[in-house]
């Protein structure tokens, strides 16, 4: 089920390149007393952590702000980082960091989750 929120879309839609992209680990590793190191599947499908860059405005920055306030703790949906098309459902890792570049303008990065797709 997609959740009820979306990523504004007074904010850029596609993030800066370079962006990292990391998959959750599938599998558990298990040493044992003797032998081979047991490697079985968590689950069947992984998140990824994408870490998004960004050059903002102050308006922007404050419209990003606001959102990440008030959706800190929800999922929402957003667009595939990759083809910029493909919907996807997120939730924020860590808070928006900004660095003022100039008097008004930020270059923001923060990490979010890109979930599993449910009904797979």
């Amino acid at each position: 089920m997609m959740p009820d929120v979306t990523f504004p879309l007074g904010l850029p839609q596609k993030h800066l390149v370079p962006y990292g992209d990391t998959q959750q680990d599938l599998t558990i590793k298990t040493t044992m007393e003797a032998g081979r190191v047991k490697i079985r599947k968590r689950f069947t499908e992984a998140s990824r952590f994408v870490t998004a860059p960004f050059i903002l405005t102050k308006a922007e920055w404050d419209l990003l702000k606001d959102f990440y306030n008030e959706n800190c703790a929800d999922e929402w949906n957003w667009i595939e980082p990759e083809d910029g098309v493909t919907p996807v459902i997120c939730r924020f890792v860590s808070m928006p960091q900004p660095t003022r570049i100039t008097p008004d303008l930020y270059q923001v990065s923060f990490e979010y989750e890109i979930l599993p797709d449910a009904d797979s």
